[in-house]
């Protein structure tokens, strides 16, 4: 969390850390609308998140838990998607002001009607979202919802970094490879890209290993490296209670490779899922001295978010904090690449060839795929 909020302050007017969606409400919700409204404010007024100060003050960051939980969201009404996108949320990074904006929204163009929520990044993350939602429905089913408050597990998770800090040390052999990318600190834009495969028939974490080391000897090619590393982005909840706190744990967490010896990347991504409550600033506080990750790989949910309350999803492109992101969205079909290149950081040419690059992977894996079915 430190690095994302003392990187929030380099570009504080952008959207650069905001997580913006909208949850399109079912029929049954729509009838019970008041009723609805109810349980979304009972529900905020619940979790500790949505009423903590962030405070940076000697190289540390603190959070303050405020006690005023009066809550009143909006219902608003807009002509269409297109000003549902455009709404401007004047988050404050420092002080009083909320990090969050939720609200109602009715679209005229389709009278269907929205939970609009737009939080920076350190207050959520995608399972964060998904338990969120899961207690608002609960709460308007009139079922129990189980709350939980990072206060209340703020040691035992603390104890958690400290251990899977120790489970990093046999990687610290690695720590003099380069980070992949350009040195230079990302500018905020970006241009974007979607691919489809085909999902194999074999278990996440091959797949995973797969398209990252068919990617990574690519990407390790345009960037005259052997060596390097990336980052990869895991939800740390690492301990039971840690499951029902509605708050960020995302990690960006190093991902080893050498396009000598596979064993590397394997290593390191087996590491990364055991250990997942440290972040590279833990790593960093414990012998390692690596940069942050200029090209980082995320895995997401499909379909996460939709249920009988919230029946469709729409997520709003925000700005990619990286030079490049790979989002791997993994359903029982397909699965789905989202790349984003910072435009201002790379060249044209440079860009069509990590399209080509990111392309020729997905070929590659496919053609793997083709032969294992064939074996």
């Amino acid at each position: 969390m430190k690095v994302l909020f003392i990187d929030s302050f380099r570009l504080a007017e952008s959207n650069m850390y905001d997580v913006k969606y909208a949850y399109r409400i079912s029929e049954q919700g729509t009838v019970e609308l008041n009723a609805l409204q109810a349980a979304i404010e009972h529900v905020i007024a619940c979790n500790d998140v949505f009423f903590t100060e962030y405070i940076y003050a000697d190289g540390e960051v603190h959070g303050k838990i405020g006690q005023n939980r009066h809550v009143e969201i909006e219902h608003i009404t807009l002509a269409d998607a297109g000003q549902l996108q455009e709404i401007s949320s004047g988050f404050r990074l420092q002080g009083g002001g909320r990090l969050w904006d939720i609200r109602l929204v009715t679209l005229v163009s389709t009278g269907h009607t929205y939970l609009y929520l737009n939080m920076r990044h350190m207050l959520i993350d995608q399972i964060g979202l998904g338990i969120l939602l899961s207690q608002i429905e609960d709460s308007f089913n009139g079922q129990p919802v189980q709350y939980a408050q990072y206060a209340q597990i703020a040691g035992s998770y603390k104890a958690a970094i400290a251990g899977d800090v120790q489970g990093w040390q046999p990687l610290l052999r690695y720590n003099a490879y380069p980070s992949l990318g350009k040195p230079v600190r990302t500018k905020g834009s970006y241009h974007f890209y979607e691919f489809t495969c085909q999902a194999e028939e074999v278990p996440y974490p091959e797949q995973e290993h797969r398209l990252l080391s068919s990617l990574t000897s690519r990407l390790a090619l345009a960037f005259n490296h052997t060596q390097g590393y990336v980052g990869a982005v895991y939800h740390g909840r690492v301990i039971p209670g840690a499951i029902h706190v509605v708050q960020s744990f995302a990690r960006v967490l190093p991902v080893f490779f050498n396009t000598e010896d596979d064993n590397v990347l394997r290593e390191s991504l087996t590491t990364a899922h055991r250990y997942q409550a440290a972040s590279i600033y833990d790593l960093n506080g414990a012998g390692f001295t690596l940069e942050f990750p200029a090209i980082v790989f995320q895995t997401l949910v499909a379909g996460s978010g939709e249920g009988a309350l919230f029946d469709q999803v729409l997520e709003f492109p925000g700005v990619s904090k990286f030079q490049l992101l790979v989002n791997f969205q993994l359903s029982a079909r397909e699965c789905r690449i989202g790349l984003y290149i910072d435009d201002l950081v790379y060249t044209l040419e440079e860009e069509a060839r990590i399209v080509q690059d990111v392309r020729s992977a997905l070929q590659e894996l496919a053609v793997e795929a083709g032969e294992a079915d064939h074996a």
